[in-house]
């Protein structure tokens, strides 16, 4: 469970951060995923991400799992964070599941009952403000999601150094024959 005392700074934080810089706007639904893909795509190139007709399935599923900040009808950054089923996260926890491309559309809770674990699919910013407000918003999400459910686990498989940093600095720790990091979360 999240401290009251952490969320409360946190809410303080973004507030703050959407006063100092007010054109900036965050929403689930402002753009498409095409767009989201293509963002993604310029920010990392490779085919990295999922194809945008496997994350549009996942969307009409569950519509908040992409959450993008924008200033002037330009995408920023977004993240992605999966609700899963608990069968999924014996799948991860096993080995089965290696990243957010293997995810399948039943993985993928569409019932707020049914959510036990968390998978964040991707953490993207194009600059340092961009970065650390959607961070900020991720971590409120998260945080929310394990006050309202009972939240078991929270997977994350990071694609850079900063991500590395990130995931270790919040207490992830890496699951054996894996790549994805866990946090157990306490008390669940």
């Amino acid at each position: 469970m999240a401290d009251y005392n952490d969320m409360k700074k946190l809410n303080q934080n973004i507030e703050y951060l959407f006063k100092r810089y007010k054109r900036y706007k965050a929403s689930y639904t402002e753009f498409s995923t095409e767009e989201i893909n293509e963002f993604g795509n310029r920010l990392i190139p490779g085919n990295h991400l999922p194809p945008s007709s496997i994350i549009e399935k996942r969307r009409k599923k569950s519509p908040q799992i992409i959450n993008t900040l924008s200033k002037n009808g330009e995408i920023l950054a977004y993240y992605v964070l999966y609700p899963l089923k608990k069968s999924t996260n014996k799948k991860i926890l096993m080995g089965e599941l290696y990243n957010a491309k293997s995810l399948e559309l039943n993985d993928i809770s569409d019932a707020e009952d049914d959510i036990k674990g968390l998978y964040i699919g991707m953490l993207l910013g194009s600059n340092r403000i961009a970065k650390a407000m959607i961070m900020s918003l991720l971590f409120k999400s998260i945080s929310e999601k394990i006050d309202k459910h009972n939240i078991e686990y929270v997977f994350a498989k990071a694609g850079s150094q900063d991500g590395i940093k990130i995931i270790s600095h919040n207490g992830f720790k890496k699951i054996d024959n894996s790549q994805i990091q866990v946090l157990r979360v306490i008390g669940s």
